[in-house]
């Protein structure tokens, strides 16, 4: 295994700090590779290609032109192998917070991600509201954001999200297990051709909607239940939410 940590500066000239920073770096990776971003907030873009190489290009600048010191400090630490390629964003807010020209109060800089990864890759996000841009490889994707938002195109493999409060769209064209989890946010996910799969779904205080197929509900006050199965039950759906809203729309 291999770390680096790649830090590119481009200077303020009255100030001396970055106004801007980039990141550019490839991986050579082995098929059935993976690669995992934890990350604040930006945007994130990911698309696929046919080699056996993981591009990510990142631009890091201040949030609103606020605390542009903070762009300084923040680092990009890198791991990566034969397999895998793993980035976390360290905002190294316990510096931050400890300079007297910030204080104690501060706005994390933004970052925008342009990644390309195989098409068989594995992929693993986190962050705290970024928006995110994806046409998703057939590997495995695992998706965690809090306040984060975005487009899932072109899903084939098993597929996790969760977020407490953002508004996903997702595109399924090949059903997997499926597990989407919301507390008080909006998921429409459109599945093509399923005919072999389970749901099980609960609601305390949000909807749970189902177009294109008769999925039966069962209500008990404000507690949604739903166990159905369709065909041999292969492939695994659960639906959770507190007081969102999630619906699976089924196109056959």
């Amino acid at each position: 295994m291999k770390k680096v940590l790649i830090l590119a500066f481009v200077f303020f000239a009255a100030t001396g700090f970055a106004n801007e920073r980039y990141y550019d770096e490839e991986f050579q990776v082995a098929a059935g590779s993976s690669f995992s971003l934890e990350v604040h907030k930006g945007s994130i873009t990911i698309n696929t290609h046919s080699a056996p190489v993981i591009v990510v290009k990142a631009r890091i600048y201040p949030d609103n032109g606020e605390d542009v010191e903070l762009v300084d400090l923040t680092e990009f630490e890198t791991r990566s192998g034969d397999r895998f390629v793993s980035i976390e964003v360290d905002y190294h807010q316990e510096k931050a917070s400890k300079n007297s020209f910030l204080g104690n109060s501060y706005t994390l800089p933004m970052i925008e991600w342009d990644i390309t990864v195989p098409d068989d890759a594995s992929l693993e996000l986190s962050s705290h509201k970024s928006t995110f841009d994806i046409n998703a490889p057939s590997g495995k994707l695992e998706i965690e954001t809090h306040k984060g938002h975005g487009t899932i195109r072109g899903v084939r493999g098993e597929l996790e999200l969760e977020t407490h409060k953002g508004e996903f769209e997702i595109e399924i064209v090949e059903l997997s297990d499926l597990d989407l989890e919301t507390h008080k946010g909006n998921i429409v996910a459109t599945i093509l051709g399923a005919a072999d799969f389970s749901i099980e779904g609960e609601s305390h205080n949000g909807k749970l909607k189902f177009t294109g197929m008769d999925v039966p509900i069962t209500k008990d006050d404000d507690e949604i239940i739903v166990d159905f199965e369709a065909g041999s039950g292969r492939n695994s759906i659960e639906v959770s939410t507190h007081k969102g809203e999630i619906e699976l729309r089924f196109l056959n």
